[in-house]
């Protein structure tokens, strides 16, 4: 008697098809190329927030300036020998006027004859777009490596009690 038994396949391969391996490696190459546009693209952004960041702090620290010059008139002013307005320095004879001050600055101007300013020996702090230097994370006009920040502070007096104060960092990407 004959038995009859199940036929096997001869075929023993056990690797993958063309069309596996090109689908394989167009996944493989679809979430490489996202992770890489992701990481660029945030790199970028945090750039783009730490220009920003450093743009909010020398606007604050350009209003603190106008405070601190505010603020040092009227203790001066409390002294009897001195006479001295809150807006001492920081009004000129054609409004608004535009400033440049770093933490250093203690008036915007030495003379309230603007005239004079053309002149080196005076320090008028008028805004020329002189980009911001950094030196020893200090930023400022006169050493360090120059940045790509300018800062214009813009005084105007509103009535005799008030000034208004506007400043404005501008960078370029």
């Amino acid at each position: 008697m004959i038995k009859l038994g199940k036929i096997k396949s001869a075929s023993t391969n056990k690797g993958f098809t063309l069309l596996e391996v090109i689908g394989a490696i167009f996944i493989l190459i679809v979430g490489a190329g996202s992770a890489f546009i992701l990481i660029s693209q945030t790199l970028s952004a945090a750039s783009l927030v730490k220009e920003n960041l450093i743009a909010s702090y020398l606007v604050q620290e350009g209003i603190e300036i106008v405070r601190d010059i505010r603020d040092t008139n009227w203790l001066q002013a409390r002294n009897p020998n001195k006479t001295s307005l809150f807006d001492d320095g920081l009004i000129c004879p054609v409004p608004p006027c535009d400033f440049q001050a770093d933490y250093a600055t203690l008036t915007f101007t030495e003379t309230t004859d603007f005239e004079k300013c053309s002149d080196p020996g005076y320090n008028c702090h008028l805004y020329d777009e002189t980009p911001l230097k950094i030196d020893g994370g200090f930023y400022n006009y006169t050493s360090g490596t120059e940045t790509k920040f300018k800062r214009k502070i813009t005084i105007e007096k509103e009535d005799s009690d008030n000034i208004k104060v506007e400043v404005n960092v501008e960078w370029a990407e």
